[in-house]
């Protein structure tokens, strides 16, 4: 999950980054090279930061402590924040931003997608999803 208040997201996919690192505060040791990830955009306080997944990556290396990309610290909101910290994060490859993004409404009218694990703890920074969740998500926005 990624916060608007904490890191301008919109504006770094905006550079279409072949690669990333996003931090993983929970689930790290069982993250492995080769999974699927999407990234939701969390609400934020703008009205114009709408909540959803903008974002299909895949894990090409698993999680490590480290700094975040030299690149990417502009972005953080707060110089005390993640951004310069070293941190569990894995590395991602961009595999397509979403555009139109998959909307909060649009999961949550969802069967399969209406409880996913983002909804129940909405503070965390990455969840798991089922199998059933991956295909419906690939069904609605497919690479």
């Amino acid at each position: 999950q990624a916060t608007p208040k904490s890191f301008k997201i919109d504006q770094f996919l905006e550079e279409k980054p072949s690669e990333l690192s996003f931090l993983a505060s929970q689930h790290a040791s069982e993250m492995r090279a080769g999974d699927r990830v999407y990234i939701w955009r969390s609400k934020g306080t703008d009205p114009e930061w709408k909540s959803g997944i903008i974002a299909i990556c895949e894990i090409i290396q698993e999680a490590a402590e480290q700094s975040e990309d030299p690149d990417a610290i502009s972005y953080w909101q707060l110089t005390d924040t993640c951004g310069k910290r070293i941190l569990p994060r894995v590395r991602l490859k961009l595999l397509k931003v979403l555009n139109p993004r998959l909307s909060r409404s649009e999961v949550r009218s969802s069967p399969i997608l209406k409880d996913m694990a983002v909804f129940q703890r909405p503070r965390a920074t990455n969840y798991y999803l089922s199998p059933a969740e991956a295909e419906e998500i690939n069904r609605l926005r497919p690479l």
